[in-house]
């Protein structure tokens, strides 16, 4: 609860050890972002789709996330069927607001137009430990969200947030953390 509660009020780092429950934080922070934010939209990126593919089911079971509120979004769909996807949940009627993909597959998207990054008020970065430099695709979406001009809280989850002190800073410097909650075994 604690690390929930610095997750909603600012942008935050977790690191946690594997299997100690980032992905629930996670998912109780974007039920809440989806519930106060009721025109907004939230995406949960992960590096590779097999672990966009585990993250979706693992928020669905944590929170009681239902299919009906989740989008996911592969770089095998065309971009035409994409765009169809992001404007359905860009719709104020919409209940289908929160998106999984990879941040290759959200930064082409930002990049052609498909999706509005202003709508986006919670992103979460799943092995944020990726983002260590602005030309890392973490870092490129990081910017093309905060250059937007919306509002979006992030939060940045990690097993190991970096191997040195000054790789942490990185990761804290691309995605403008404010806190850092860690814990070990």
């Amino acid at each position: 609860m604690t690390m929930v509660r610095e997750a909603v009020a600012q942008n935050t780092l977790i690191a946690l050890p594997t299997g100690t429950g980032k992905t629930l934080i996670a998912a109780v922070v974007l039920k809440a972002h989806l519930r106060w934010f009721p025109n907004g939209m939230c995406v949960f990126l992960a590096m590779t789709r097999p672990l966009v593919n585990q993250q979706i089911e693992s928020c669905r079971r944590a929170v009681g996330i239902g299919p009906d509120e989740t989008m996911l979004m592969t770089g095998e769909e065309q971009p035409a069927s994409r765009a169809k996807k992001w404007r359905e949940a860009s719709e104020p009627w919409t209940q289908r607001r929160l998106i999984f993909c990879t941040p290759h597959v959200l930064k082409n998207d930002i990049e052609k137009g498909l999706v509005d990054p202003r709508r986006f008020v919670c992103a979460i970065f799943d092995e944020a430990h990726h983002a260590t430099s602005a030309k890392s695709t973490y870092g490129i979406v990081a910017r093309q969200i905060r250059e937007a001009g919306g509002r979006c809280r992030v939060l940045a989850l990690s097993a190991t947030a970096g191997s040195t002190l000054a790789k942490v800073q990185a990761v804290i410097d691309m995605l403008h953390i404010s806190a850092v909650c860690v814990r070990t075994e």
